[in-house]
């Protein structure tokens, strides 16, 4: 059994997991586990104001977490997905967890730019894969430094980009605006819109 597959079934059974990601290394809960997302904010000591993004394997995926169509976020999520592009936009509430949103109602998506985690995520169901630290503390990024840090946590081993560039966050309404620009800028937004 590889070491993906036993990361699906920790999953499904309501373990965290620490997975190599197209940034850093992250800390995985399924989205729609609540008592496994409480976990992950009591290890990481991460403050319950500061939310969490969604991670899916598909553009569609979005739809169940939407009220409605939203053209502007697709146009966005078909354009820059998989990749360093999260969309900030405004959900069902009845579709994610309380604590994921830090009881707005909005909640950040993205698709990581990474073969192995977007087929995980196709088998499990959507995750949330904070980085793997502890709040505040610099984002680990080797299996060993995880093991130290997180001694109960399994970890899958691989590889990360560690880019030092940070993923753009955008917030879609009825327009866009830019929470953080990083590796994909306002100007590259705007032309896709053609605003």
């Amino acid at each position: 059994m590889n070491e993906y597959q036993i990361a699906k079934e920790r999953l499904a059974q309501g373990e965290l997991v620490a997975l190599p990601t197209d940034t850093v290394y992250g800390i995985a809960a399924l989205a729609d586990d609540t008592l496994a997302v409480k976990k992950l904010f009591e290890i990481r000591k991460r403050p319950k104001s500061n939310p969490l993004t969604i991670c899916l394997s598909n553009v569609d995926d979005l739809d169940f977490f939407l009220d409605q169509d939203h053209l502007i976020a697709t146009t966005l999520a078909k354009k820059f997905w998989p990749g360093a592009l999260t969309i900030v936009i405004r959900v069902n509430t009845e579709k994610v967890d309380p604590l994921i949103r830090a009881g707005s109602e909005y909640c950040g998506f993205r698709i990581p730019d990474s073969s192995p985690l977007r087929d995980l995520i196709k088998a499990v169901g959507p995750i949330v894969l904070p980085s793997a630290n502890i709040s505040g503390n610099p984002p680990l990024v080797t299996p060993d430094e995880i093991k130290k840090v997180f001694p109960e946590l399994y970890v899958v081993e691989g590889e990360c980009e560690n880019s030092s560039i940070p993923s753009t966050v955008v917030k879609v309404d009825t327009g866009i605006t830019v929470l953080r620009e990083g590796s994909i800028t306002k100007q590259m937004l705007d032309q896709t819109l053609n605003l």
